[in-house]
């Protein structure tokens, strides 16, 4: 598995409190089965100013030694930079972008497609967090955006699970990692394997491998 969704870095945004518990998390990670890792800290400036590329990259170097972790940053709809360019996914056309949860889902496709104006390919993160009405994904996707589930949530889903995935609305399942936060990631990958071991490998391998090789995503709106 890849994992393009995990907040292990030390130090930084409401990630691990010392680099014994960020590596903790990513030896996690490796348990749980995935061989590679995006950073991804919350570029946020105002709630977590010690955010900055070059701290970003130290830290990754303090971490070498488990699994690959590429660079990578959790936008905010509300304070995208000028230069998002900086602030991709493993250097990709990809950026991982969140929103406020009291933006009205009828307003996150036209950001969307301002980000993909701009020329990158918006994830929502924690897609499940803003809508699970089938009308309103689509909405999102044809906007752009390719969708990311956390793991945990996929684990408590339910019988929408199903629906979504018979759909094949879902593109990504990560796991949003935290100290204190499950990963998730292996009890999600079997649960989507029992409906289709192919889509399973594409959600948790085939798609992230294509965002850190920045290769089109089959079935994104590009």
């Amino acid at each position: 598995m890849i994992d393009i969704h995990a907040h292990i870095l030390n130090n930084l945004d409401d990630g691990p409190e010392n680099l014994k518990e960020a590596r903790r998390l990513v030896s996690l990670l490796h348990s749980e089965g995935v061989e590679m890792v995006i950073a991804t800290p919350h570029l946020i400036p105002e709630r977590y100013p010690e955010v900055t590329k070059s701290t970003v990259r130290r830290r990754i170097r303090e971490l070498e030694g488990i699994i690959p972790i590429y660079e990578g940053y959790e936008l905010h709809a509300n304070y995208l930079p000028e230069d998002l360019d900086e602030y991709t996914l493993a250097g990709s056309n990809y950026i991982l972008i969140e929103f406020s949860p009291f933006t009205p889902s009828s307003s996150i496709p036209l950001i969307l497609r301002s980000i993909k104006n701009r020329g990158f390919i918006p994830i929502i993160a924690h897609t499940e967090r803003y809508s699970l009405e089938i009308g309103t994904l689509k909405r999102f996707k044809k906007s752009g955006a390719l969708l990311q589930f956390n793991a945990e949530s996929i684990i408590n889903m339910g019988t929408i699970l199903y629906k979504l995935i018979k759909l094949e609305i879902i593109d990504f399942i990560a796991s949003d990692i935290h100290p204190g936060r499950k990963a998730g990631l292996r009890d999600a990958y079997t649960i989507v394997k029992n409906y289709s071991e192919e889509l399973a490998n594409r959600l948790f391998y085939l798609n992230p491998y294509s965002v850190i090789k920045n290769q089109k995503i089959d079935g994104g709106i590009l």
